[in-house]
């Protein structure tokens, strides 16, 4: 398996298990989305960026990282590849800063409908 499809598999599986599987009161309001995840060759280590719609995201991505090596397992037990890496979660601010853009676009808007 190449390693894009490995990223792609790690990616769709996490999605999955973090919604229906990590049972951590810090993320039932969250609304989480996997955007991007980049494992390294050797697949001993994978970065996993997130966009987090919620207060204290801080607190998400600790509860994230808590719950890491339990996601790291379930991975384990769901795909066909030799080695699952060591999962750390970071926050994507490029969601965060696509949406101040558009509140200040529509901002922007609303002025020059006046």
């Amino acid at each position: 398996m190449n390693l894009e499809r490995v990223n792609s598999e790690i990616k769709k599986e996490l999605s999955v298990i973090i919604r229906d599987e990590v049972k951590d009161p810090r993320l039932e309001s969250a609304i989480i989305t996997i955007t991007r995840v980049n494992v390294t060759a050797d697949l001993k280590h994978g970065k996993v960026w997130v966009s987090i719609l919620s207060d204290e995201t801080k607190s998400k991505i600790d509860a994230l990282n808590t719950a890491s090596n339990f996601m790291r397992a379930t991975l384990f037990k769901r795909l066909k590849i030799r080695a699952v890496p060591e999962l750390k979660f970071i926050i994507d601010d490029g969601a965060e800063y696509y949406v101040k853009i558009e509140k200040m676009l529509d901002e922007l808007k609303m002025t020059s409908d006046e």
